[in-house]
């Protein structure tokens, strides 16, 4: 079961600046700060309990450390909770706020 849509999702309050994730095929995404265009790219699996794990790949920061979240969509956007992340940037910028499907 996919819990995150395909497509892209825009966050302007993560502590990072402005950012989108863009979720591809549901097994991979890539996070872009707007202001850098620093692009992070990595791998997403999704199970039926709306929990989302994000893997950052070879090369980015925290690259290989998988970071768990639970993730519900809605009118406002996609929004994610924590669940355990052992990046702190990554834990910090996904949960600022709604992210909205642009």
């Amino acid at each position: 079961m996919t819990v995150i849509p395909p497509g892209t999702y825009r966050n302007a309050i993560t502590p990072s600046g402005p950012q989108t994730l863009t979720i591809e095929n549901g097994t991979s995404y890539t996070q872009t700060n707007t202001a850098s265009q620093q692009r992070i790219p990595g791998t997403i699996a999704q199970d039926s309990s709306q929990r989302v794990t994000f893997t950052s790949a070879a090369g980015a920061p925290c690259a290989g450390e998988a970071g768990l979240y639970r993730a519900t969509v809605d009118a406002a956007g996609l929004h994610l909770l924590t669940v355990s992340d052992p990046c702190p940037t990554r834990a910090n910028d996904f949960v600022s706020g709604p992210w909205t499907p642009s």
